[in-house]
């Protein structure tokens, strides 16, 4: 019976993918798919269950996921689905795979890959440009030498969000080798990208722009600010 209607959704993600459609609403993707959802069980963030390997690999293969492929249901899953739901607009957190998330993501053949995906910092410490994001602490991004106009890449941990929508965001960043240090990282994201959120551990690539006051933030101090031309998740 799953295969009837697999086949049927198939056919028919087909011959929209052909009129030239686009990504559907979670309605749409609701009556689309509410045969096979009813095929499927919820799993939910600290599960273990094999359904989850078929949804890494899918979520791998579309640029959502960048780790080992297991049947696991830990942080990693989560931030990947959080932002698969959010590019798609679907409704969803990342700590629960939904019958419907599991359908569109086995059975769907025309999803859009992620457009603000992992990172991983071996991978994307060297760019095929030539241009070489070389990885920095607080201390050494503060050395008059490199204050500005240096391209730098460092993790840590976003504590404060402000911007957005029409402008760009701007997220103060705690340092991951040294937490009483933060930088504040102003982020132009493509539209429809990842909206990142206070709390995600992320590897930011950018240029540094200096010290300079961020009223945005509510302070009057002065921190060392970066353009960031990518910001990505950790797991």
């Amino acid at each position: 019976m799953r295969k009837h209607w697999v086949a049927i959704g198939l056919a028919l993600a087909l011959l929209l993918s052909a009129a030239g459609g686009h990504a559907l609403s979670q309605a749409e993707y609701e009556e689309r798919y509410a045969q096979i959802s009813a095929e499927y069980g919820r799993i939910r963030y600290g599960d273990t269950n094999e359904d989850i390997i078929p949804i890494k690999e899918r979520l791998k293969e579309l640029g959502y996921y960048a780790y080992n492929v297991n049947d696991r249901f830990h942080r990693t899953l989560e931030i990947a689905l959080r932002v698969f739901c959010q590019q798609m607009g679907l409704e969803g957190d990342g700590r629960e795979l939904t019958p419907l998330l599991q359908a569109i993501l086995r059975n769907e053949p025309d999803l859009p890959a992620a457009i603000s995906p992992q990172i991983d910092t071996s991978l994307y410490s060297y760019e095929p440009d030539g241009t070489t994001y070389t990885p920095y602490t607080y201390a050494r991004l503060m050395r008059e030498s490199v204050r500005e106009q240096a391209s730098v890449g460092f993790e840590g941990q976003i504590v404060q969000v402000a911007g957005g929508v029409d402008e760009p965001y701007l997220y103060a960043v705690q340092m991951e080798e040294d937490p009483e240090q933060i930088v504040y990282v102003s982020y132009q994201p493509l539209p429809r990208t990842t909206a990142f959120q206070a709390g995600d551990r992320v590897a930011v690539f950018g240029v540094t722009q200096g010290l300079t006051a961020v009223a945005q933030m509510g302070t009057e101090t002065q921190r060392l600010s970066v353009a960031a031309d990518r910001v990505g998740f950790l797991p």
